[in-house]
């Protein structure tokens, strides 16, 4: 059986928090968000420099890491990888609502293209993070093994992330807080009230309050 013809390249970014293996392949490119704690700023690597144990075992000893844009030359380097492959590429891009590296990418992106009209250079807002978003990227590293050009991936990718959901709880609202993804009335409600709100990401790919459950047998069975 004859091979299938890879038609595009991936750039991809961190937040899809897929494992590294999984992205580590000929024709894919990962930007990495920057996250800064005691120790000064580090880079998300998918758990290469630090083991997951390591780093949440972190946060239960009091450590309060915080995340960052994407810096433009980070960006940069990105698409001159794209251009020098020579091959079409397709930059699938954690959610422009809950980040403002969408926006930065977007501009740099015009401005190569106001210089190299022709490039086949294209930039997606999967408008979600973490979980859904690794649900997206996995299933279009699947479709680009099936061949899929640059334009069919970038169609395919800005209808199915319109089919993903995820919902997820948090025992501590102090670091959804502290980062502003929720007011500080409804963090206070919930850690005294044992309340804890039940989250999602929206159709603009913002974080989005989709239920509410109080005790954990209860917020388990509100998210199932």
């Amino acid at each position: 059986m004859k091979p299938v013809e890879i038609k595009c390249n991936l750039i991809l970014d961190s937040c899809c928090d897929l494992p590294h293996d999984v992205v580590d392949r000929e024709g894919v490119y990962l930007v990495k968000f920057p996250y800064f704690d005691d120790d000064g700023e580090h880079l998300d690597d998918l758990y290469q420099s630090i083991t997951a144990h390591d780093f949440y075992e972190g946060m239960r000893n009091g450590g309060e890491p915080h995340t960052a844009q994407v810096p433009m030359p980070a960006l940069q380097e990105a698409y001159q990888w794209a251009i020098d492959s020579g091959k079409p590429t397709v930059y699938l891009s954690f959610s422009s609502g809950l980040s403002g590296t969408f926006d930065t990418a977007e501009m740099l992106l015009e401005q190569i293209k106001a210089e190299n009209p022709d490039l086949e250079l294209y930039l997606v807002d999967t408008r979600l993070a973490s979980v859904a978003e690794a649900l997206l990227v996995y299933e279009a590293l699947n479709q680009r093994e099936k061949g899929l050009s640059a334009k069919e991936m970038v169609t395919w990718a800005e209808e199915a992330r319109f089919f993903v959901d995820a919902q997820f709880m948090v025992d501590d609202l102090e670091a959804l807080r502290r980062g502003g993804r929720i007011p500080s009335s409804v963090a206070f409600a919930g850690s005294k009230l044992d309340v804890k709100p039940l989250l999602g990401i929206d159709m603009e790919g913002k974080l989005a309050l989709t239920g509410v459950a109080r005790g954990r047998k209860k917020r388990r069975k509100s998210a199932g």
